[in-house]
């Protein structure tokens, strides 16, 4: 059976998506040019792994399954510990190489049935890396609109006739009092209690709207 041959692409997608995707969930925290080299890292490193898999493989769709079977497990690896909460790591490097070992089984014996898998793996990740982009889009087109310069301009000049009597501390780097006391063993209650009676509002449960 022919099959037709179609452009490997997936790799280099599933390779920039985790770099889009926690760029989508910081969008407005972070320069779009901070992007360049983690961008240029991780598809330089692609390519290079896909020039090795494809002339050991003898076949670039084979190489493709293989390269990107192997990114998503780099880049899945730190989220599926935690989520796990394993007590070390030999338990999950080890999956991971099962799951390595019996892709590379597979495709050994796949023939060109790996070439079947190509448009659906180009289709997947390139859907997952316009999510990003769209998530990221949508949220800078919200925070550009949320403050015009009219608005603004607006805002200070209303200051200036009424100032405001109304103040928002917002401790950015300051651990939360559980946080505190479950990583670092510090109680923090008596400084927190001491706000408290001073008149000010302790956020007990405050959360980051960032990663």
């Amino acid at each position: 059976m022919t099959v037709k041959r179609t452009a490997v692409i997936h790799p280099y997608l599933f390779g920039v998506f985790p770099i889009l995707f926690l760029y989508a969930q910081n969008a407005g925290e972070m320069r779009a040019r901070d992007l360049l080299g983690p961008l240029v890292v991780v598809v330089s490193v692609t390519a290079i792994a896909m020039f090795v898999s494809t002339r050991v493989s003898g076949r670039k769709a084979r190489a493709g399954v293989a390269v990107s079977t192997l990114l998503l497990l780099f880049f899945s690896y730190g989220y599926v510990y935690r989520y796990l909460e394993l007590p070390n790591h030999t338990v999950l490097m080890f999956g991971c190489l099962m799951v390595m070992a019996a892709v590379l089984r597979l495709l050994q014996g796949s023939g060109e049935k790996a070439a079947l898998a190509t448009p659906v793996l180009n289709v997947v990740a390139l859907a997952l890396v316009l999510v990003q982009l769209g998530t990221a889009g949508a949220v800078l087109w919200s925070r550009q609109k949320m403050w015009s310069p009219a608005e603004i301009q607006e805002g200070a000049q209303s200051l200036t006739d009424r100032p405001p009597d109304i103040f928002f501390i917002l401790l950015d780097g300051y651990g939360r009092e559980d946080v505190l006391a479950d990583i670092y063993g510090l109680d923090n209650r008596a400084f927190l209690e001491s706000l408290e009676v001073k008149g000010f509002e302790v956020a007990h449960d405050s959360r980051a709207p960032y990663i």
